[in-house]
């Protein structure tokens, strides 16, 4: 049997799912199909499965070909030496989530994982945007993404991954643009690409986008897609039916219970009344809060201002605390945003999502995010992803003097010094879990002098500087600060 079949049944299957695909069939099977509808398209769905599992078999090509080169990145790469510290560092972290914040802190300080050591899968999405490159790579993009805008011609061009950060950044620029451009190429694209194409739409989200998102939402057979572009349209017809003003008054009405405690009744409280958390209701929230904005809900409730909104509101909420922030990082102010900022780093529990917060923090001027830190790293849970990721900018620059009174600092050098009164009664110690992520998050957070201060530190106090534990302290030591000054 022939190892490839005379038209693309992958094409066809992608095509099947983002509408009706009889058209593309080939033309030995006009006669299987017609006349044509839904019940062409069911036989058309297993004609096509069956030549998938039975008619067609594959077979190793009969000439290799040679691989597309590997792309560059535009940071250089660590030195073997910090290559071998990197790999121990790596190693030792077990979450996806531990090893972004890795590879963040490298960016932070000018630097690139070696491919050798660590590369993305192609469907690994949670990573900085500068390895988008070898996703691509990785999915078989023949050639490193155009450094020109997205566009019709050059749309084949872009790999995947780095072509949806190119669409993200021409929706931002030109709405109308990216719209059209979508329009035009949404079929030839796989489910997941497509509902990631959509999703962004809602950056600048308007009338015009109606029509493609409600031919989607018709059309598209992928879960995904639809799911998107539900959202959107919901959006959209609250937008259309709903004034601000109404959009508060239900938001206050189906959601939150206001009240003022304090024997002269001044501290505002806000609570969510809505026992029914479902996936609808959850949209629903985010739907009219995003249409009230912050200055109509500070009225409605009878706040004193949209600050005393923002300090009474439950950050810590697990299902609808979080969703604030999309309305303070569209609309907020910076003493707004440090109010939500303290609440939300002095929560001791893990929260349901980091969403929003590094982005956030990058919108405060860095002596206010300076100033509220030590709400962060003052608490008694401590979490690598967690900790730098809320640094935002600041991730890898801090300097050691402000951080010797809190919390984590002292808790870090009690433990060492426990661990060193141990070893010296010949007594053994369980691996300690909060040292290690301590020591962890201060090797992503400092500056290069920090890090080599607080290694200095512990080497005086008694601590081999050769512990692995201080591994990430050793390579934040070794980089500078400059990426020009590294070696590639």
């Amino acid at each position: 049997m022939s190892a490839t079949p005379d038209f693309a049944l992958g094409e066809l299957m992608s095509a099947w799912t983002a509408g009706p695909a009889a058209a593309q069939a080939p033309a030995l099977w006009a006669e299987a199909l017609a006349p044509g509808g839904v019940e062409a398209e069911l036989r058309l769905l297993a004609l096509a499965g069956h030549a998938l599992e039975i008619g067609y078999r594959p077979q190793p090509p009969k000439e290799l070909s040679a691989a597309a080169p590997f792309p560059k990145l535009g940071l250089p790469f660590l030195s073997a030496a910090q290559r071998a510290r990197f790999r121990r560092i790596l190693k030792d972290m077990g979450s996806p989530s531990d090893r972004r914040e890795l590879l963040r802190f490298l960016a932070a300080r000018g630097r690139a994982a070696h491919p050798l050591d660590w590369a993305p899968g192609p469907n690994e999405e949670e990573l900085p945007a500068l390895y988008a490159a070898w996703r691509d790579w990785a999915a078989g993009a023949a050639a490193p993404a155009p450094q020109e805008i997205l566009s019709a011609e050059n749309w084949e061009d872009w790999g995947k991954a780095s072509r949806v950060l190119a669409f993200e950044v021409l929706r931002g620029k030109d709405p109308a643009a990216a719209r059209e451009l979508l329009k035009a190429k949404i079929s030839g694209l796989k489910a997941e690409e497509r509902a990631s194409m959509f999703a962004l739409l809602s950056d600048a989200l308007t009338e015009e986008d109606r029509p493609l998102l409600a031919e989607a939402l018709a059309k598209d057979r992928a879960p995904s897609v639809k799911t998107v572009a539900s959202a959107l349209l919901k959006r959209l017809d609250v937008a259309k039916e709903t004034s601000p003003d109404k959009a508060a008054e239900l938001f206050i009405e189906e959601f939150l219970k206001v009240s003022r405690k304090g024997i002269l009744k001044r501290e505002l409280q806000i609570a969510f009344r809505k026992a029914d958390k479902t996936a609808p209701e959850r949209e629903r929230f985010l739907i009219l809060l995003m249409r009230a904005g912050l200055d109509r809900l500070a009225a409605g409730i009878e706040a004193k201002s949209r600050l005393e909104l923002v300090e009474a509101w439950p950050h810590d909420e697990l299902v609808y605390g979080y969703q604030l922030r999309d309305l303070l990082l569209r609309e907020g102010k910076p003493e707004e945003i440090k109010a939500a900022l303290r609440a939300i780093f002095g929560h001791e529990r893990h929260l349901v999502s980091n969403h929003l917060v590094g982005e956030l923090a990058a919108r405060l001027p860095e002596a206010d995010l300076l100033e509220i830190l030590p709400e962060l790293l003052n608490r008694n849970h401590i979490s690598l992803d967690e900790h730098l990721g809320y640094l935002g900018p600041l991730i890898g620059r801090l300097p050691l003097e402000p951080l010797r009174k809190t919390k984590l600092w002292l808790k870090t050098k009690g433990v060492l010094t426990s661990e060193l009164e141990a070893q010296l009664k010949n007594e053994a110690r369980a691996r300690n879990y909060d040292l290690v992520e301590g020591l962890r998050i201060l090797g992503g957070a400092l500056d290069s002098a920090g890090a080599r201060e607080a290694l200095d530190e512990f080497t005086r106090m008694g601590l081999s500087p050769a512990d692995p534990r201080f591994d990430l302290l050793h390579l934040n030591a070794e980089l500078n600060a400059d990426p020009l000054e590294a070696a590639p």
